[in-house]
């Protein structure tokens, strides 16, 4: 969806912004923290065979929504260290009330969910792995996706059960984290399955969801351009707390610009600065307050 220029974007912003690392650290830490506290819920559209599996919240997150997970460099992971990376934020919804529920949107009991990746965009060569932390020193990798891949078929457990008829669906499971070895702005594609065969004649009870896709963004918050005929529009990854002001100059001594009016979101937001298209190169950067 968004041009092959995200890598020399990130380029640029190396070099010409290293004054802002410090506070775009920040911000991103103050960002991991809230985004460890968002879920994306699966469930089913009615607890009964036949019914569709759905992430019950995934409109607040799929891309056409212009959300993103905000992904900060790991500096404590002997595994992957100087990668970025977040807490991975699937659950599946309690049917029972031994488990919390029931929750509003779960799928049937005896249900199993497990999360299919399909597909992963992003940086020309950039990866993207799902990790699992064992114990304080161990942490093994659950599957990885290379991006522009488009037929993927790896999973994960989201619920946590032993997939007995009439167990509860619920899954809630801590220390797994989705992690990317590239910068920049990266969009993975996932379907819900139930693996039960609970179901009549031992099949699944619920058919699989739609492919949901979401947006992983790293520590850089320029995310790419968008071009057409007469206009540009640069893509910008706004996070809570702080303004964005994005600028440009034709080159090193020539001053800076701003282009449009700062930029806020309460939540982690792409937002595309229209502008008519450049005739000179440009450098680009983000001033944030």
């Amino acid at each position: 969806m968004i041009g092959g220029l995200t890598s020399l974007i990130y380029e640029i912003q190396m070099t010409q912004m290293k004054r802002w690392c410090g506070i775009l650290f920040f911000i991103a830490m103050v960002c991991q923290q809230i985004m460890g506290h968002d879920h994306l819920n699966a469930g089913a559209v009615a607890p009964e065979e036949g019914s569709r599996l759905v992430f019950q919240n995934g409109s607040s997150y799929e891309t056409n929504s212009g959300y993103f997970f905000h992904l900060i460099p790991s500096t404590t992971s002997s595994f992957y260290r100087g990668q970025y990376f977040i807490g991975a934020p699937f659950t599946a919804l309690a049917a029972t009330s031994d488990l919390g529920g029931p929750a509003a949107g779960h799928a049937a009991l005896g249900s199993y969910i497990e999360l299919e990746f399909v597909s992963l965009s992003g940086p020309e060569g950039g990866r993207f792995s799902l990790w699992e932390t064992l114990s304080a020193i161990d942490e093994v990798v659950l599957l990885s996706l290379e991006a522009g891949t488009t037929n993927g078929s790896a999973r994960i457990n989201l619920s946590d059960s032993d997939k007995s008829p009439g167990s509860d669906p619920w899954g809630h499971i801590h220390g797994r984290k989705m992690v990317v070895d590239k910068p920049g702005l990266y969009t993975i594609g996932v379907r819900l399955i139930d693996s039960s065969s609970n179901g009549a004649g031992n099949q699944p009870i619920h058919t699989p969801s739609e492919i949901y896709y979401f947006h992983l963004l790293t520590l850089n918050s320029i995310a790419g351009f968008r071009l057409d005929e007469e206009n540009e529009a640069i893509v910008v990854g706004v996070t809570p707390g702080r303004t964005f002001q994005l600028e440009f100059t034709g080159g090193i001594g020539s001053g800076w610009n701003a282009i449009g009016e700062p930029l806020s979101s309460p939540e982690n937001r792409l937002i595309e600065v229209m502008q008519p298209k450049a005739e000179t190169n440009r450098i680009y950067r983000l001033r944030i307050e």
